[in-house]
């Protein structure tokens, strides 16, 4: 007495359909906050660039209110680029190295030296630069292909091995 099992192609390829769906789905919206995460990076970082010109500009600055300003900006730039780089699986830039730019700024030197001030922001802005760059060649520059088997080898892997699974089990029923 075997068991004999009604296999539906049209079962199947539909539920193939919705998964296939759901994936898109899935990575859309991975996709755009990601994207919104990254602009709001770089909108953070673009506001510490201003701040920095307009204490640079102002000799009346006090370096503790500056002080206190770009420690705050530093520690919420720093949460928002581990976010964008846990979401994305890849360290787009390193947000230790961007916030070491950020508390390492001399406030006394940043109100008395242009140039000095002028330095901090041209290094802010390749850090915004660098977060532009590698979210292109993340989504944009690379094979979708290659990517995909980098960020999920094990889950490929896994589901190889239980498609293997299923039609092994498929045959063995078959032939029972």
């Amino acid at each position: 007495m075997g068991l004999k099992l009604d296999f539906n192609t049209a079962h199947f390829l539909t539920l193939i359909g919705w998964i296939y769906v759901f994936y898109l789905n899935n990575r859309g919206l991975k996709r755009s906050d990601i994207s919104r995460t990254k602009d709001s990076c770089i909108t953070t970082i673009e506001k510490i660039i201003d701040d920095v010109r307009k204490h640079a500009d102002s000799s009346e600055s006090n370096p503790l209110t500056i002080e206190s300003e770009l420690t705050y900006f530093a520690t919420k730039v720093e949460m928002k680029i581990k976010n964008l780089n846990s979401m994305t699986a890849k360290e787009l830039i390193s947000a230790e190295n961007v916030a070491m730019i950020i508390r390492g700024c001399d406030t006394s030197e940043l109100i008395s030296n242009k140039e000095y001030a002028k330095e901090v922001i041209d290094s802010l802005a390749d850090s915004c630069e660098k977060i532009e760059i590698s979210y292109r060649e993340l989504y944009f520059d690379s094979n979708i292909l290659k990517r995909m088997y980098e960020r999920r080898e094990s889950e490929i892997k896994g589901l190889t091995f239980g498609l293997l699974i299923l039609v092994s089990m498929f045959q063995i029923f078959e032939y029972l």
